[in-house]
C-alpha cells in the first residue's frame, strides 16, 4: 500500500499544484476550478499561500528534492515579500492576484499558518533568518493575540493592531469569540516551532495551548470539542464537528511526543474513538453530525487517514491496516478526479453528487491535508 500512495502523491497531486505556479505574480494562482480551468485573476489568499510553503518545504524535507525546495523557495520570497504588513511581523489576510492588498486584517487563524509554515521552511533551510521571521510571527502571536485574563486567543486585529469582532472562523455563531478550529492551528504551529526550536519559551506556549483544550473545549463526559465558545467559554453550538476532532486527536497525541510526556493522551484517545464512533458511516468519517447527505470531505478523510495510521503504528492490528485500506479506497472512488491533470474534489455526496460550489483548488482547497496526510502515512509504513 506505500509504493501505491507514494506513487498518487507523486504522479497525481504534486503535478496537479506545480502547473499552478504564478510566473508572473508569483506565489500560486488562486483558483482552478473542477475542470481544470485556470483564473489567473483570483486573489490569494494568507493561508492559502502559506499552506503552500508548508506543503512543498515538507516534501523538500522528505524527498531531498531540488526542484521541490526551489518552489519552496519562491513561495517563501513571495509571501514575505508580498502579504507581510510592513516592518511588523504579523501578515494580511487577502491580496488580489498581483499582489495588492483587498484585506488587511489579521487573523490570528492565517498567522498560525504563517508560522506552520515558516517554520516547516527552516526545518529545511536551517536559515537563521527565516528562523528570525518565525520567532517574530510566534512572539506577535503571543503578546498581541493571547488574552491572559481570558486565556484565549483574540482572533481578529486590523491592520494597526486594535482587535476586531471575530467574523471569519465563526460559521456564522454570532456570539462565537473563541472558536475551536483557531486553536487547533495554533496547537499545530507551536508544535512545529518547538520541533525546530525546542526553546522554554515555545515549550510553556505550546503547554498553555494544551491546557486550554483539556480545561475548556474537551468535553470530558462525551468526548467532544466544542468549536465555538462565547467570552466565557460557554459553547454557542454544541454541535460534534468529527473531521476537527481526529484532527486534533492525533496533534495532541504527538504534542505530547514532542513534549516527552503523555498527560493528554487519555483525552486524544477518547475523542478520537467517540468521533469515530459517532461519524464513521462504513466508508468514511462524516465532517460533522448535521450533514443528512453524508458528504464525504477531502480534509476530514485526509485526516483520519493521519489518525488511523497512528493508531496501527502502536497496535500492527491487521483490523487497523484494513481500516486505511477502506478509507483509502473511498477516497480513490468518491474524491480523485479520474481525467489526466486532475487533484481530489472538495466532496462528494452520499448520492454521488459531487460538490461543485467548491473548487479543486482555491483559498481553502491546497496540499496541506492530503499531502500531509500521505507523507505521515507513508513514513509510518
Amino acid at each position: 500500500m506505500k509504493e501505491q500512495l507514494e506513487q498518487h502523491l507523486l504522479e497525481k497531486i504534486i503535478p496537479f499544484w506545480t502547473n499552478l505556479i504564478d510566473p508572473e505574480w508569483g506565489g500560486f494562482y488562486g483558483l482552478i476550478d473542477n475542470h481544470h480551468h485556470i483564473n489567473p485573476l483570483a486573489p490569494k489568499g494568507l493561508v492559502q499561500q502559506a499552506r503552500l510553503l508548508w506543503a512543498f518545504s515538507s516534501l523538500a524535507r522528505h524527498y531531498h528534492n531540488d526542484t521541490y525546495r526551489d518552489i519552496a523557495h519562491h513561495q517563501y520570497d513571495y509571501l514575505t515579500s508580498t502579504f507581510r504588513n510592513h516592518e511588523e511581523h504579523n501578515y494580511f489576510w487577502l491580496m488580489d492576484y498581483r499582489g495588492r492588498p483587498i484585506d488587511k486584517r489579521i487573523v490570528t487563524y492565517g498567522q498560525s499558518f504563517m508560522l506552520y509554515a515558516l517554520s516547516e521552511y527552516y526545518l529545511l533551510t536551517k536559515d537563521p533568518r527565516v528562523l528570525g521571521k518565525a520567532m517574530g510571527c510566534f512572539e506577535w502571536i503571543e503578546q498581541q493575540a493571547f488574552d491572559s485574563i481570558r486565556m484565549g486567543y483574540i482572533e481578529e486585529f486590523d491592520a494597526f493592531g486594535s482587535p476586531l469582532k471575530n467574523q471569519l472562523l465563526t460559521d456564522g455563531c454570532v456570539n462565537a469569540v473563541f472558536t475551536g478550529n483557531t486553536l487547533i492551528h495554533l496547537l499545530e504551529s507551536h508544535l512545529n516551532l518547538y520541533v525546530a526550536e525546542p526553546s522554554q519559551r515555545v515549550k510553556r506556549a505550546l503547554e498553555r495551548i494544551l491546557a486550554i483544550f483539556t480545561d475548556r473545549l474537551y468535553d470530558k463526559d462525551t468526548g467532544q470539542i466544542f468549536m465555538y465558545m462565547d467570552e466565557h467559554y460557554h459553547p454557542v453550538l454544541k454541535k460534534r464537528c468529527y473531521g476537527h476532532e481526529v484532527e486534533v486527536s492525533w496533534l495532541i497525541e504527538e504534542a505530547d511526543e514532542a513534549l516527552k510526556i503523555d498527560d493528554h493522551l487519555h483525552m486524544s484517545d477518547h475523542i478520537m474513538t467517540t468521533a469515530f464512533k459517532a461519524g464513521w458511516n462504513g466508508r468514511y468519517l462524516l465532517v460533522d453530525e448535521a450533514d443528512p447527505e453524508e458528504h464525504h470531505v477531502w480534509w476530514v478523510s485526509s485526516e483520519l487517514m493521519i489518525a488511523l495510521s497512528k493508531k496501527y503504528a502502536k497496535t500492527h492490528d491487521p483490523h487497523d491496516l484494513e481500516m486505511i485500506r477502506t478509507l483509502y479506497q473511498s477516497i480513490e472512488t468518491d474524491l480523485v478526479d479520474p481525467t489526466p491533470g486532475g487533484e481530489w474534489y472538495w466532496s462528494r455526496a452520499k448520492n454521488g453528487e459531487i460538490n461543485q460550489e467548491r473548487m479543486m483548488g482555491e483559498l481553502w482547497k491546497t496540499p496541506y491535508h492530503n499531502v500531509r496526510s500521505l507523507l505521515k502515512v507513508i513514513q509510518r509504513m
